[in-house]
């Protein structure tokens, strides 16, 4: 009987991991900006977030270089596994038309004041102000005209959280880890949340 001989099999190469920078830049009005720059889609990539709180530009304010360094983390992994975009650029808005950030920093005094009912509890406020208003609602919407904000571009605000929530099940299936601005391991959205989401926008616009 003839041996044969069997060649190795070549081994699987993994994904080369993307790598990025952060660049620190000092604004006019003291606060900081945290440039993120990285390779992705054949070319140089930046995404800047900022130290003032509760930013209009949509990447939703209150950040800090270890939070940023987070975030660069996060956008890496998307890079590695193919899935990362750009973040959609928000238009710029006139002076006669307030934004949806304006708006709803004056919707919240007033809820909060009882105009709409007895005043809220600070668990309630919590829940609005801090979670789905800071954290989902504001980062979207925040520099958008209240004259722009169509059911279109609320349908296209769910579509994306569900997109957003299956794209992170695929990463942690993958076997993958992102994390959130404290350096916790992010966890998928459920259909409630994302439904809490579009209950509290409808309440703002009502």
């Amino acid at each position: 009987m003839l041996n044969r001989r069997v060649s190795p099999r070549p081994p699987q190469l993994m994904p080369r991991q993307a790598s990025g920078t952060i660049a620190t830049v000092t604004l006019a009005d003291g606060t900081k900006a945290f440039h993120l720059r990285f390779q992705a889609k054949g070319r140089r990539q930046r995404e800047i977030v900022h130290e003032r709180h509760q930013c209009p530009c949509g990447c939703g304010g209150d950040w800090t270089l270890p939070k940023a360094r987070t975030e660069l983390d996060n956008i890496l992994a998307r890079v590695t596994a193919g899935v990362w975009k750009p973040r959609e650029a928000h238009p710029e808005v006139g002076a006669q038309d307030p934004t949806f950030h304006e708006y709803a920093s004056e919707w919240v005094q007033r809820w909060k004041g009882g105009d709409f009912g007895d005043p809220p509890e600070p668990a309630t406020v919590a829940d609005y102000v801090d979670w789905r208003l800071a954290k989902h609602l504001l980062p979207y919407f925040a520099p958008q005209p209240l004259s722009r904000i169509d059911k279109r571009m609320c349908a296209r605000f769910k579509a994306d959280k569900v997109a957003e929530r299956d794209e992170l099940q695929n990463i942690i299936a993958a076997g993958a880890t992102l994390n959130n601005r404290n350096g916790n391991p992010k966890r998928p959205l459920s259909n409630r949340s994302i439904t809490m989401f579009i209950r509290l926008l409808g309440q703002i616009l009502d």
